[in-house]
């Protein structure tokens, strides 16, 4: 490749602010024209050049002269260029396809077209042109790179594996080729190839704040929260406004039962990106521990007038509807299923909760029809199912506890049993579960805090004292 463009003076450049209404940059999405293509930044001063692994499709957010400030869609890359180095999106494939047939034996037109065929996700074009260029330049590691992510996105992990470990083979200090072979092993649970990968790209480049918290991904699949909680810290530490870390160690704390912090980290991590469903939904469930019903609603409504095609936000304001006994939980359960069908992550799980709240409330018809509908339409075959067979009789409690075969299903089987022990008059059964749930249970599921809320209650009911 070669060398970075040195940027000329029509930076400086200004011109009126109408005119900036008039060049019909602002708004368009563009790529770079040339392979060699760089950015230069507001402050500090200072020019970014990009290689062929960071190919990005920008937008125009503003003018100034001759020049274009770029925003990346991909990241928080931005910075000026002129205006003559980029193309609109719409104008990039006929471009590049003229470059292709004027310049036959030249990867970088190949490449680029791969990009805009990926974007429009037409993705036997972009594999094709990803392939060829690579035949064109096949010492080229960024060009594997780049066919390598393809195959991620295509759930092809094992393909994506090979291309990125080429791309490592020609290129042993790539930092971003050691990253994305760690995201392809995280894929297919190798969690130690993932973390090694990772660890591999931070000795390689210290300062990506993304590689640290990839790996503090990793640390949290393999359940330990502290390793985790560290690379999370260095990862905001490196880019303080990035919502996503925060969220991320808010889960690890989550699971390391402090709650507190859990909390403060979903706060940040909502003034930062005030439009995150998914951090609305977490911090709900924190204040469902914390018995704080309404604010846990609050976030509930909130989830759902971002996004009301939420199955998870109607199952969650659901879950907190049960805990706090108000009046609704059917309804969002029954809105959940509408969205997501009675085959859907959650489906089963709506069905346990519906059949206890319709107990709760006395209409045992329906408490048995959410069970019988469960037999009907649901998988069979999927867990929770051996829940729903144990509460139609068709299970024991011995076998329900011996298929409840790691903690994560252990926490859901006592959560329910204890449920239907308490929906029976024991009590004392009922707390056993509980309780279990509470000293081993996975913190971060709606079971936990179910189990939390209902042990409370029952060990404030017994040191009421009995009327005479």
């Amino acid at each position: 490749m070669g060398p970075a463009l040195a940027l000329s003076t029509a930076f400086a450049c200004t011109v009126p602010q109408d005119a900036q209404a008039r060049d019909g940059w602002v708004g368009k999405r563009v790529v770079q024209r040339y392979r060699e293509f760089s950015l230069r930044a507001d402050t500090p001063k200072k020019v970014v050049a990009q290689s062929e692994e960071q190919i990005h499709i920008y937008r125009v957010t503003r003018t100034d002269g001759s020049s274009l400030w770029l925003e990346a869609e991909a990241g928080s890359l931005s910075g000026w260029a002129p205006a003559e180095r980029v193309v609109p999106v719409e104008a990039a494939i006929a471009l590049f396809t003229r470059q292709i047939g004027d310049h036959p034996k030249d990867s970088f037109p190949v490449l680029m077209r791969a990009t805009l065929w990926h974007d429009r996700k037409e993705i036997g074009r972009a594999m094709a042109d990803y392939t060829a260029a690579i035949r064109l330049d096949p010492q080229n590691g960024a060009l594997y790179c780049n066919r390598g992510y393809l195959w991620g996105e295509e759930k092809e992990f094992d393909k994506a594996i090979v291309d990125f470990s080429e791309a490592i083979r020609l290129d042993p200090h790539d930092a971003l080729a050691f990253l994305h072979r760690g995201h392809a092993w995280s894929e297919k649970q190798e969690h130690d190839k993932a973390i090694a990968d990772f660890t591999r790209a931070i000795g390689l480049d210290p300062t990506d704040a993304y590689t640290f918290q990839s790996r503090g991904h990793g640390w949290f699949a393999k359940r330990d929260f502290d390793k985790a909680i560290a690379d999370f810290t260095e990862s905001i530490r490196l880019n303080p406004r990035e919502a996503a870390a925060y969220h991320s160690r808010g889960l690890a704390w989550q699971d390391k039962k402090d709650a507190d912090k859990a909390l403060a980290d979903f706060d940040q991590a909502i003034r930062l990106e005030p439009r995150a469903v998914g951090v609305y939904l977490d911090r709900g469930a924190i204040w469902e521990l914390k018995k704080a019903y309404d604010k846990a609603l609050a976030d509930y409504d909130r989830a759902i007038g971002l996004d009301h095609k939420s199955a998870h936000a109607h199952f969650s304001r659901a879950v907190a509807l049960f805990l706090a006994r108000r009046e609704g939980t059917a309804g969002d359960l029954r809105t959940m299923l509408e969205l997501e069908g009675w085959r859907g992550e959650l489906s089963l799980y709506a069905v346990l909760l519906g059949h206890f709240s319709a107990g709760r409330s006395g209409n045992d018809a329906q408490a048995r029809k959410w069970l019988d509908d469960a037999s009907a339409h649901c998988d069979t075959s999927a867990w929770p199912y051996p829940i729903v067979k144990c509460l139609r009789g068709e299970l024991d409690e011995a076998k329900l506890m011996a298929a409840a075969n790691d903690n994560d299903k252990m926490t859901e089987a006592r959560c329910f049993l204890g449920l239907d022990w308490l929906q029976k008059g024991r009590k004392e059964a009922a707390q056993a579960h509980f309780r279990w749930v509470k000293e081993h249970g996975n913190p971060s599921f709606t079971e936990y805090a179910i189990s939390i809320g209902e042990l409370e209650r029952l060990e404030v009911e017994k040191e009421q004292p009995r009327g005479r």
